[in-house]
C-alpha cells in the first residue's frame, strides 16, 4: 500500500496510467489532478481537494471519496462501482458514460452535475441536493432516491 506524502500541494500532477490501487491520498489536494486511465482501484481520497481534476477511463472500483471537494470533477467512460462518495461536494462534475453500479452518493451536493449515459445500478442517492442535476439516459435500476433536490431525470 503506498501512501501519499504530497500532503499540501500537487497543483495540475499528472498521474495518467499511474498504478496507485489502494493508495492513500486522505486530504491531497490535488486540484487539476490528471487520473486518466490510472488505476486508484480502493484508493482513499477522503477529504481531498480534487477540484478540476480528471478521471477519464480510469479503473477506480471502491474508490474512496467522502467529504472530498470534488467541483468540476470529470470522470467520463471510468469505473468507480461501488465508489464511495458520501459527503462529497461535486458540482458541476461530469460523470458520463461511468459505470457507479452500487456508488454511495448519500449526503452529496451534486448541483449542475452531468450523469448522461451512466449506470447508477443500485447506488445510493439519499440526501443529495441536486439542483439542476442531469441524469437523463442514465440507467438507474434499484436505487436509493431519498429526498433529491430538483433534478432532470
Amino acid at each position: 500500500m503506498c501512501s501519499s506524502d504530497l500532503g499540501a500541494k500537487g497543483e495540475g500532477a499528472d498521474f495518467t496510467e499511474a498504478s496507485l490501487s489502494g493508495c492513500d491520498f486522505r486530504g491531497a489536494v490535488l486540484p487539476g489532478a490528471d487520473f486518466t486511465l490510472a488505476h486508484v482501484e480502493r484508493a482513499d481520497f477522503t477529504e481531498a481537494a480534487l477540484d478540476d481534476a480528471r478521471m477519464n477511463e480510469a479503473w477506480a472500483a471502491e474508490v474512496v471519496l467522502e467529504r472530498a471537494s470534488l467541483v468540476d470533477f470529470r470522470a467520463e467512460s471510468a469505473d468507480l462501482k461501488g465508489a464511495r462518495l458520501a459527503g462529497a461536494r461535486a458540482d458541476g462534475a461530469l460523470w458520463q458514460a461511468s459505470r457507479l453500479d452500487g456508488a454511495r452518493f448519500d449526503g452529496c451536493s451534486l448541483k449542475e452535475a452531468l450523469f448522461s449515459r451512466a449506470v447508477l445500478d443500485g447506488a445510493s442517492l439519499a440526501r443529495v441536493v441536486a439542483v439542476e442535476a442531469d441524469f437523463r439516459r442514465a440507467r438507474m435500476h434499484q436505487v436509493t432516491l431519498l429526498q433529491i433536490g430538483r433534478a432532470h431525470v
